[in-house]
């Protein structure tokens, strides 16, 4: 998956991230089945080459059917329930973004706009104790226009996507626009 692959330093943060979250499998129940379930997604979406710009029918149609993707759902659902329950609601809101992608990844965009809507309340609320959180913003607002586009509005579409492209240029993050101008393209009517 494009989000997670590319150059030397976001490899340098993955690796980081990667660390950091098997550390926390062992202190929180909810990171031990949130790192499970990423770890699982991250593997699928590799396996199956999914692009930035979103699964193709077939691989939709196929992530529907893998029964390892039902699997992280019900681990996703798990941790979401022990942060709740904790009060945890910054790592809450990365794991209804996380939710969000695997309903994208299934072609539900329907069901992935309430995720990343959700998870965007949680992380600008949370902003002020995890300034890391700027990352899943840009990245709601990114999956936001994707599923707009996807579900006929291209005006919210447009919104999103440039909330998105302004929130990579403060995080020096470029690795989502070629993404972003194409879904853009997409968003412009013959009148505009």
């Amino acid at each position: 998956m494009e989000i997670l692959l590319g150059c030397n330093r976001e490899s340098e943060y993955m690796d980081l991230r990667g660390l950091q979250q098997r550390i926390m499998a062992f202190i929180s129940p909810s990171a031990k089945a949130y790192d499970r379930a990423y770890r699982m997604y991250e593997n699928y979406a590799r396996k199956i080459e999914l692009e930035l710009l979103g699964p193709t029918p077939d691989q939709a149609r196929a992530a529907r059917n893998a029964p390892e993707l039902q699997e992280v759902k019900h681990l996703y659902e798990d941790a979401l329930a022990i942060c709740r329950q904790q009060g945890d609601w910054y790592n809450a809101g990365v794991v209804i973004y996380q939710m969000g992608l695997l309903y994208r990844l299934w072609g539900m965009p329907e069901k992935g706009i309430p995720c990343f809507e959700k998870s965007l309340t949680l992380c600008e609320e949370q902003l002020p104790h995890h300034p890391s959180a700027r990352l899943t913003i840009s990245l709601c607002h990114f999956y936001l226009g994707q599923a707009r586009i996807c579900t006929g509005n291209p005006d919210k579409a447009k919104y999103h996507l440039e909330t998105a492209k302004a929130l990579d240029e403060v995080l020096d993050d470029y690795r989502r626009l070629p993404a972003i101008r194409v879904m853009l393209g997409e968003t412009t009517t013959k009148d505009d």
